[in-house]
Parts: C-alpha cells; sequence; structure tokens
C-alpha cells in the first residue's frame, strides 16, 4: 500500500512538472508574458538572431477611435492575413514579378506574411529567395529585390 502511495505521489508530481514545463514553453511560443519595457540585460549576439525591431514613436492621441491598418503587425511580428482587395493587391504584386510566386495563392500570403519579418534581417534578398524559390521555379536575387518591394509597398509596415 505504502509503494502504492508513492507511485502515485511520484505521478502527480511528474504531471504537475509537465503541465508547469509545457505553460512555460507555450508561453515563449505564443509571445505571453513579454515585457513591454526594454530588455536591460546585455544583448547576446547569434547568427541566427533576428536584428532587434525598431522602436515605434509614441502615439498621438486622436479623438476618433481608430481602427489600425490591416498590415498592422501582430505582437508575434506578423502581419494579419490580408482579405479582400488587400490580398488581390498582395497576389497582383507578386505575380507581377513572375507568375509561379502565386502558383498556390494561400501559400503565397503566407510566404509574404513571413517574409515580412525577413526584410528586417541581415540577408533579406537571399531570405526572399529561401522563402519563394519552389521545385517549379527559383527566385533570382533582382525577383527577391522586387518581392521586398512589393511587399513593403502592400503588406509590411
Amino acid at each position: 500500500m505504502k509503494k502504492a502511495l508513492t507511485i502515485a505521489a511520484g505521478v502527480i508530481v511528474g504531471g504537475f512538472i509537465a503541465l508547469v514545463a509545457l505553460g512555460l514553453f507555450l508561453g515563449l511560443v505564443l509571445g505571453e508574458g513579454e515585457d513591454t519595457e526594454p530588455d536591460t540585460a546585455a544583448p547576446t549576439t547569434s547568427a541566427t538572431t533576428a536584428p532587434p525591431e525598431p522602436s515605434e514613436p509614441p502615439a498621438t492621441p486622436t479623438t476618433e477611435p481608430s481602427t489600425p491598418p490591416a498590415s498592422t503587425p501582430r505582437p508575434g511580428g506578423l502581419p494579419p492575413k490580408p482579405t479582400g482587395a488587400d490580398r488581390e493587391q498582395l497576389l497582383d504584386a507578386l505575380r507581377e514579378i513572375h507568375p509561379a510566386l502565386v502558383a498556390d495563392p494561400d501559400d503565397a500570403v503566407d510566404n509574404a506574411r513571413n517574409q515580412c519579418s525577413g526584410i528586417r534581417s541581415e540577408r533579406p534578398v537571399w531570405t526572399a529567395q529561401q522563402r519563394f524559390s519552389t521545385s517549379e521555379h527559383e527566385v533570382s536575387e533582382d525577383e527577391a529585390r522586387r518581392i521586398n518591394e512589393a511587399l513593403r509597398a502592400t503588406l509590411c509596415p
């Protein structure tokens, strides 16, 4: 009986630890609990670390309530999925560069949203080439530059 209680207690404690670890992991992944204040610790550098986000100027107060534009990035850094005319404008801009970029419109939109963070990377052209190239079409450096320009004009703030 004592052995069974010991095992049960171990299972409960182990389950609790697993839940806490899962909660911490999800918090990191989903960005929950992020500080709103800048980190005062010395920055660390890594070859895979993206450069820090540029700070936003303080918002000016308005007398009318306003909704943010569709391209306003969410806390995770991705802009919301464009819909309607915004989506068509994005797809048209990519199609103008090369029709293969929009062979799958949903993939094209996902690639574009993810490339918004790639534009701010140290290698935005390379990032666009990697993100938009497929087995059917390899994106050239010129096309990658044009993709980044198109995304700045349509989707990425």
